[in-house]
C-alpha cells in the first residue's frame, strides 16, 4: 500500500459513536488537539505518534465534482426529471437550488445536491419505462 489511499473507519460501533457523542467539547477539543481524550486514552504509546500534525483525513472533490465537472449532466438530467413527472420533485426549484449552490450558496449543502442527483438517476434507470398511467399507480402505492 505504498502509493495508495486506505478508508478505515475503526469506531464505528454505536455505543463508542454514542459515548464519543455525549462528551463535552472540552473533552473532544484541547487548544485545537481534536480526539482529545482518545490521545490521552493511550498513555502507552509514545507522545509522537499520539499528538503527530501530519496525518490528513482523506476527502473525495465531491463539492467541486458536483459544481464543475458534474454541471452539464446534472442540469441535463433535470431538463426531464421522473421525479418531478412522478409528483414526488420540483425539477425547476431543485434547478434553482443547484444554481445558487453553484454560485457558492453556504445554505445549500451538497449533500442536498448529491443526494437528489443520485435518486434522479437511479428513477431514470429503474422506471425509465413505466408509462404516465403506471406512474399514477406507483404513486398511489408509495402514498397509501
Amino acid at each position: 500500500m505504498a502509493h495508495s489511499l486506505e478508508v478505515r473507519h475503526p469506531f464505528l460501533d454505536h455505543r463508542v459513536v454514542d459515548f464519543a457523542l455525549s462528551l463535552s467539547p472540552e473533552l473532544q477539543f484541547d487548544r485545537g488537539w481534536t480526539k482529545n481524550l482518545l490521545r490521552q486514552s493511550f498513555p502507552e504509546l509514545p507522545s509522537i505518534v499520539r499528538w503527530r500534525k501530519d496525518k490528513q483525513g482523506f476527502t473525495t472533490p465531491e463539492e467541486l465534482w458536483l459544481k464543475r465537472e458534474l454541471a452539464g449532466l446534472i442540469e441535463h438530467t433535470f431538463e426531464k426529471s421522473l421525479l418531478d413527472e412522478f409528483g414526488f420533485f420540483d425539477s425547476k426549484a431543485f434547478l434553482e437550488q443547484y444554481s445558487s449552490f453553484r454560485r457558492g450558496n453556504p445554505l445549500v449543502s451538497f449533500g442536498d445536491i448529491s443526494r437528489s442527483f443520485i435518486a434522479e438517476v437511479w428513477a431514470q434507470q429503474h422506471w425509465g419505462h413505466i408509462s404516465a398511467l403506471q406512474s399514477a399507480k406507483l404513486q398511489q402505492v408509495l402514498v397509501d
